[in-house]
């Protein structure tokens, strides 16, 4: 089972094989949009609040659209602040991830599983009886080594609502939280709060791939 980073394909950067079925990592294009739109804007408050969402900056369905238009990558993509890539299991879409740059050392990964299109993935893949609790923890190792990889940055930065214990959980499976503070001003859409802070580095894009070739290996 290998973890193959490639550019060999200008949608497809990154493929890991599990028991879930194929995971890859893909340029987003415009027949993404709606369920980025629908994930945004058909989640609860109460799962919003987890993520630390400012409901206020998020604005409306429109909004939403346009935020996710403008962010698909480029011909250039190294010349664009913020970049968003699809996440597909198999041939469905199952969420997204953004990287929002501002310098060498300061560049913001965020990840979201859209968990019914996950749920409904992991049934209809070769391992029907996995649950797709891994999936999150693998595409996370996808997309650390891909950003490390292919983006010209020293250090990527994860920054994470406390509260969200999934995402902390499948962080923690690669690396612990540096430190924990209080954030006026998070990156993103975040509204102020405690969040944890992991950092990767330039150079160590292959632990991330083999960290997530061993999980991908791995019975839920």
């Amino acid at each position: 089972m290998n973890l193959d980073i490639s550019s060999d394909s200008s949608l497809i950067h990154a493929r890991l094989p599990m028991r879930a079925g194929l995971l890859t990592l893909r340029d987003a294009t415009p027949q993404d949009a709606d369920p980025f739109v629908e994930y945004w804007t058909d989640s609860p408050k109460s799962y919003l609040n987890v993520l630390g969402v400012d409901t206020a900056r998020l604005g409306d369905a429109q909004k939403i659209r346009e935020r996710f238009l403008r962010n698909i990558p480029s011909s250039e993509p190294l010349e664009q602040s913020t970049v968003i890539y699809s996440l597909y299991l198999n041939d469905m879409l199952i969420g997204y991830t953004n990287i929002n740059r501002y310098d060498a050392q300061e560049n913001y990964m965020h990840l979201h599983i859209y968990r019914k299109s996950l749920r409904k993935a992991v049934v209809q893949g070769p391992k029907a009886q996995t649950t797709g609790r891994g999936v999150g923890a693998c595409t996370l190792g996808l997309i650390i080594a891909h950003y490390l990889k292919n983006l010209d940055m020293d250090r990527l930065v994860m920054q994470t609502r406390t509260r969200n214990t999934l995402i902390n959980r499948a962080l923690d499976l690669y690396l612990p939280a540096s430190r924990t503070c209080y954030f006026e001003k998070p990156d993103g859409l975040s509204a102020p709060g405690e969040f944890h802070v992991r950092y990767a580095y330039r150079g160590q894009h292959h632990f991330y791939q083999e960290r997530a070739q061993v999980l991908a290996r791995q019975k839920n």
